[in-house]
């Protein structure tokens, strides 16, 4: 890896890792604890006047879903926000990835250091199972 690799470690719930997400800018892969790639976010290519978003492919790079920057809805309209897609009945581990990866690629955008911040930033979600 080089110096401009990010690596996030995702665990869901505390203390139970489901997997990695590494990469940079362009591409990210995601992870099982095994080190077996389960799945990659790679940028899009766009015309010069459209910004890129993800694609997010199996290993055998079949289409997964996607992430892109939209205009946020309602009264915050000159805002941008990711909106991640994903097949509903993708495994709830992937889905965490998934997310890892999205929060990763915006907090990495607006860090021009691409540092992280020094304590761990904790994603609580409830889930129904």
């Amino acid at each position: 890896m080089d110096c401009a690799t990010k690596h996030v470690e995702v665990s869901f719930p505390p203390g139970n890792v489901v997997g990695v997400v590494q990469g940079n800018l362009l591409e990210y892969t995601a992870h099982n604890p095994s080190g077996d790639l389960l799945f990659l976010l790679h940028r899009e290519s766009k015309t010069c006047c459209e910004k890129p978003g993800y694609v997010v492919e199996t290993t055998e790079c079949h289409p997964l879903g996607s992430l892109e920057r939209v205009r946020a809805p309602g009264c915050c309209r000159g805002r941008r926000v990711m909106e991640v897609n994903f097949p509903g009945d993708l495994d709830l581990r992937w889905k965490a990835l998934l997310l890892a990866g999205a929060l990763v690629i915006q907090y990495l955008k607006h860090n021009p250091d691409h540092t992280y911040p020094a304590a761990p930033i904790k994603l609580q979600t409830l889930v129904n199972q």
